[in-house]
């Protein structure tokens, strides 16, 4: 749990019981910061593959898409695969309101 704290990932917004996945996500954003594109490609990649409906992962790996020599069909991929996971899960986690 140390190297999530330290990527400074708010462990409920990482949206995965999957601490594998949670690993690789936080250490693709230290790669990421770093500058460290290609390893944080290959990292978001791996948390993609652990969890795929780990939605947060996919926004991240559409931002590394959209740089330098990045692909922006791919990146556009990435973000609404994040948008259906995102309603997915809204519709799912929601509850009724009392009157």
């Amino acid at each position: 749990m140390g190297q999530i704290q330290a990527t400074g990932v708010p462990l409920e917004k990482a949206t995965t019981s999957n601490l594998d996945a949670l690993r690789s996500f936080s250490l693709a954003l230290a790669s990421g910061r770093a500058g460290h594109w290609g390893e944080s490609m290959q990292l978001l990649n791996q948390a993609i593959a652990l969890d795929p409906d780990f939605g947060i992962a996919y926004v991240d790996r559409a931002q590394v898409w959209e740089g330098p020599g990045g692909d922006s069909e791919r990146a556009r991929a990435d973000y609404e695969q994040a948008i259906r996971l995102r309603s997915r899960s809204t519709r799912c986690t929601s509850s009724p309101t009392r009157s």
